[in-house]
């Protein structure tokens, strides 16, 4: 198969996407496949398209709000020394970070799905999103808002805004505090109906507690109880949280079960963007 990569922005000219798909091969669904802080869409490509690319899927990959070509010169979080500074616990990420790039990016998901539309030449009926920590919240925020997503992905995601600092010392504000709670998916849980919702966690996740997973999931199955089979949450016990790093991070029985669940993931995107 003959594999494409084609630059393309959104109509309104506000999003840098690229499209990866192989060439021959219409109607497919697309997987929106989304990067987290300081990284772009080329990272996301060498990052995740290996898993997605047995011709099943087209892949689309945004820049993130601040990120990559939306990054203006000069802007402050191009600056190490900026995240220098948020690491330190000082400043507000909550309130400059999250805010804008995350839930910017989770609004723009829906105009992604308008553009897609608009390729007669692609033909994509059904769409999915599928991201990795902080990716991974944009993809749970998405599916509480953009209701043609037949299929979310999230690994090792911070679900509940309170620990959206990965750990980290960062110092939020009371009015980014208050913004953030109004934006809790958690508090409209039957908006996520009916896209299937796959929560993959690694049990040794040593920056978001796998507990924040468990809870999301607990309080979502009684909103699925007539389509149990369109939630799960996956744990994988040797599994902390980066999914690229090499040992001595990653065991040999990590890194097994790391191949797990990217294919896990794949089978769920299969099953639920092809009904």
């Amino acid at each position: 198969m003959t594999t494409r990569r084609e630059s393309a922005v959104t109509p309104d000219g506000k999003i840098p996407l690229l499209l990866v798909y192989e060439e021959g091969h219409t109607p497919r669904p697309a997987v929106i496949v989304l990067h987290g802080t300081r990284r772009t869409k080329e990272i996301g490509v060498a990052e995740h398209d290996q898993y997605l690319n047995r011709g099943e899927f087209i892949r689309v990959y945004p820049d993130a709000p601040l990120h990559g070509e939306r990054l203006p010169e000069g802007h402050p979080l191009a600056q190490d020394a900026t995240w220098a500074t948020y690491l330190r616990g000082e400043g507000d990420a909550l309130r400059d970070v999250i805010i804008p790039v995350v839930w910017g990016m989770a609004n723009e998901v829906s105009s992604i799905i308008d553009y897609l539309l608009t390729r007669s030449d692609l033909v994509v009926p059904h769409f999915a999103t599928y991201g990795f920590s902080v990716a991974g919240l944009m993809s749970f925020l998405a599916a509480n808002r953009e209701p043609r997503l037949d299929a979310a992905v999230m690994f090792c995601t911070p679900v509940r805004y309170q620990l959206m600092s990965l750990g980290m010392a960062y110092q939020w504000s009371n009015d980014a505090i208050e913004e953030a709670a109004q934006h809790d998916p958690m508090a409209r849980p039957d908006k996520f109906l009916p896209t299937a919702l796959l929560f993959i966690h690694g049990s040794r996740d040593d920056l978001v507690p796998v507990e924040a997973p468990r809870d999301v999931y607990g309080r979502l199955r009684p909103h699925y109880a007539s389509t149990p089979e369109r939630l799960r949450l996956s744990e994988y016990p040797y599994v902390r949280h980066y999914l690229d790093k090499p040992a001595p991070y990653s065991t040999p029985r990590a890194t097994e079960e790391i191949v797990q669940l990217r294919e896990e993931a794949r089978l769920w995107l299969k099953r639920f963007l092809n009904p």
